[in-house]
């Protein structure tokens, strides 16, 4: 598997087309941990990534 992973920073939502997603939200580093670690499915390494960028 093959994985990027984006940082953006904006002081807005980002313009999407609706179409093409069900749904949006944003989540801070530290509730994508507890999302993840709650069984939300996602690329094993995404929780690997988080933690190593972004946890004390």
């Amino acid at each position: 598997a093959f994985m990027k992973v984006y940082e953006i920073k904006l002081d807005c939502s980002p313009e999407y087309n609706k179409n093409d997603f069900i749904e949006s939200f944003w989540l801070s580093p530290d509730n994508l941990i507890k999302w993840l670690y709650g069984g939300e499915p996602a690329k094993s390494d995404l929780l690997k990534l988080v933690q190593i960028f972004y946890q004390d």
